[in-house]
């Protein structure tokens, strides 16, 4: 199975709906014992990282959801392992060089230039993620998108923990 094709899902629910855009929430962590375990979707990956606080955001949809209605939220692994690489890895490697190169040029040698060439490379780093992720194309590209098609029509009455159908 290709990467792109594994994908990372978190069962959230619609607070808010508008057209082209829709409000999602995180679901509180008992909301699903198979995710809650680890076994699951992903959700108890999430439930792990975050604990129980609930998050709101928003998430561009042409459908048109109804307000408590259960979706999953995805996105490709590949897309989450990427951004890992470019927040975490890519920062440590312009520090790494950063300080080589304080280390063995004659300019900089010794100590000290490794240590300020290893922080400006540290930090053109960060300011380089900075801008290659505000960038409007680096910004869709990151965006989960929705999944109606595991839940159907459920409608959740969360926090109060009484479930309905619309079917």
């Amino acid at each position: 199975m290709k990467a792109e094709q594994l994908r990372l899902r978190q069962p959230v629910r619609v607070v808010m709906s508008e057209p082209g855009l829709v409000w999602v929430e995180s679901l509180p962590k008992a909301g699903c014992a198979r995710c809650a375990s680890g076994k699951g979707c992903g959700g108890g990956i999430f439930a792990r990282l975050f604990g129980s606080k609930i998050y709101r955001l928003p998430v561009r949809t042409q459908r048109s959801l109804p307000v408590g209605r259960i979706v999953y939220l995805t996105i490709p692994i590949e897309r989450i392992h990427r951004a890992a690489l470019a927040v975490y890895f890519f920062p440590l490697l312009t520090a790494l060089i950063g300080a080589l190169m304080g280390q063995f040029l004659p300019r900089f040698e010794g100590e000290l230039g490794s240590i300020v060439l290893a922080a400006l490379g540290f930090i053109s780093a960060l300011a380089f993620n900075r801008w290659r992720f505000s960038q409007s194309r680096w910004s869709e590209y990151y965006q989960p998108e929705i999944d109606t098609k595991i839940h159907g029509d459920a409608v959740c009455d969360w926090p109060s923990g009484s479930r309905s159908s619309n079917s």
